[in-house]
């Protein structure tokens, strides 16, 4: 499936890339094999092996080549839905439980982010955010979603019009929500992958596919994989399959919650004395909302303009150019509406009941799914993590595993 389409931005920030060795390893020696090097696939591999686990990470493509290479680097504890509608849906016990997990998660990244180090290129960086109120109704919505954030003693505040008239944006009102992560995710799976090479064993193979896996009378599970024409049989305990809104047939059918959709990107050009620095990275609440942030090197990164889709053409990169920085400034004072340097097009997977699918295959233990859908994917792919752990360890895991499970 194409995930993506026009001139991508991250890729093009230099980097040391992770090296893939091209000789095939003893396949017989790894407790797990993980399937897709994308966000998901490569924080699970990073802190699985980090924890002492045999680990086999492979890729059809290559190391954040799929929609990794297209996400824009929001990374908010706040899903696209709020505290107080999640508790509506799935009560103010289980609400309160997968806010404070993903609060959590942005702690997560943000102390990998650490452990890893400085880089060439900024990878990370802790930040805020602003969810921005444009009409009235969005108002109402920021008030409540403030009261039900600040019960968990999360770090909010709500800002008057006058408030973010003072930092140059437009708006009725807005949420500030703190810690949140800027990210290069494309710099930043690399960035895992070769730490974890170093220091922790794990071995990445690019070019490899996933072809089907059965499970073994005597235990454990066959997986068969392939490079080029050549079939490789492995034998592991374990499978963890991190493919992302393109999952295999095989568990597909489990995800009956999974829609898609096509997203759009602009990135301005270098910056110059017109370009805003932003004080934090800003989204609305209408849908289908628009987010701006600045990337590290002070571009505007534009992103919205989501529709229901399940393709992409070549036409789609240069859709919503014009819409998308108009867009923007109606959130953000000054902005110089100039052509932007990359335009692209990305699918990403949304889910009906606005939950990710991460967890074990209820029909087969061994496995284990990681399908991340919505706009809080990387958060949720540290969630997935967390779970991963605990099943390669034989604990149960948190009771509010049970909302991301598979098959519901």
């Amino acid at each position: 499936m194409k995930l993506h389409t026009g001139k991508l931005y991250w890729p093009d920030v230099p980097l040391t890339r992770v090296a893939a060795p091209n000789p095939l390893p003893r396949m017989d020696q790894f407790d797990v094999i993980i399937v897709g090097a994308g966000m998901s696939g490569m924080i699970s591999a990073y802190r699985l092996s980090r924890a002492g686990h045999k680990v086999l990470l492979v890729d059809r493509q290559g190391v954040g080549t799929g929609s990794t290479a297209a996400n824009t680097g929001l990374i908010q504890y706040m899903s696209d839905a709020g505290v107080h509608e999640y508790a509506k849906q799935i009560g103010p016990t289980m609400a309160k439980a997968f806010y404070l997990w993903s609060q959590e998660a942005v702690g997560t990244l943000a102390d990998i982010a650490r452990t890893l180090g400085p880089a060439p290129e900024r990878a990370a960086q802790v930040t805020r955010s602003l969810l921005i109120a444009t009409n009235k109704p969005s108002v109402g919505y920021l008030s409540r979603e403030y009261e039900a954030q600040k019960k968990l003693k999360l770090d909010v505040a709500l800002y008057e019009k006058e408030d973010l008239s003072k930092q140059r944006l437009k708006g009725l009102s807005a949420l500030s929500t703190r810690p949140d992560l800027a990210l290069n995710p494309y710099a930043f799976v690399h960035h895992m992958g070769a730490y974890a090479q170093q220091h922790h064993g794990l071995t990445i193979l690019n070019g490899v596919r996933y072809v089907s896996h059965r499970q073994n009378k005597e235990g454990g599970l066959t997986i068969t994989l392939a490079r080029g024409k050549q079939h490789i049989k492995a034998q592991c305990p374990r499978l963890i399959l991190a493919t992302g809104y393109a999952p295999p047939k095989a568990v597909a059918h489990k995800l009956r919650h999974l829609e898609l959709y096509t997203s759009y990107v602009v990135v301005t050009d270098v910056p110059d004395v017109d370009t805003p620095t932003l004080p934090a990275m800003l989204w609305e609440k209408k849908d289908a909302y628009t987010y701006v942030r600045n990337t590290f090197d002070g571009r505007l990164m534009i992103g919205g303009r989501d529709r229901k889709s399940s393709t992409l053409t070549a036409a789609d990169a240069r859709k919503n150019r014009g819409s998308l920085l108009r867009a923007a400034g109606t959130l953000v004072e000054g902005l110089n509406e100039t052509a932007p340097t990359y335009s692209y097009a990305a699918l990403f997977g949304e889910s009906k009941d606005s939950l990710p699918y991460m967890g074990e295959d209820p029909e087969q233990p061994e496995v284990f799914i990681i399908c991340g859908l919505g706009g809080n994917g990387t958060v949720y792919s540290a969630i997935a993590s967390d779970i991963a752990l605990d099943w390669m360890q034989g604990k149960n895991p948190r009771k509010a595993a049970q909302l991301f499970r598979i098959g519901r």
